[in-house]
């Protein structure tokens, strides 16, 4: 898991091809202007862009991806995501191959405060619980960009 203010994204150019092409389109785009929905890139990565409200930790899922990288950027409002190492979580969910997620419950061994302009990148082996609230329930618009595990 990485995570940090948005202006620093550009920081991890060169340790992923596919980060590189992902970087590239968010310095080229206003994420702001994208409609909500799905947003193909190209065959090895999409966006999708959302807007919700945030949960208590009781209510929001954990989950875990294997095909795909998420790279989530906070565009409006706030929200905590905790988590931890697959190993220390027991799935609940057996893995959807459609869907590329399966659900976990376990004990979190980190937590973040995403803000408006921060992101956080989740491997496959990052269980990331979001969505949650931090003090009152808030709106959250983001973009998700999943990218395919080289």
């Amino acid at each position: 898991m990485i995570t940090n203010k948005l202006t620093y994204l550009k920081e991890l150019k060169g340790e992923n091809p596919l980060v590189d092409q992902a970087i590239k389109f968010i310095e080229s785009t206003n994420l702001n202007e994208l409609t909500e929905g799905k947003h193909e890139i190209n065959k090895q990565m999409f966006a999708v862009k959302s807007s919700y409200e945030t949960k208590s930790e009781n209510i929001a899922l954990s989950e875990a991806h294997r095909k795909y990288i998420d790279l989530q950027i906070i565009l409006e409002g706030e929200e905590v995501i905790f988590g931890g190492d697959i190993d220390d979580y027991k799935e609940t969910t057996s893995y959807d191959d459609k869907k590329d997620v399966a659900f976990y419950k376990g004990e979190a061994s980190w937590k973040i405060i995403c803000k408006k302009d921060t992101f956080a990148i989740f491997y496959p082996y990052d269980i990331h619980q979001p969505g949650v609230t931090l003090e009152t329930a808030k709106k959250i618009t983001k973009v998700v960009f999943k990218i395919h595990v080289i």
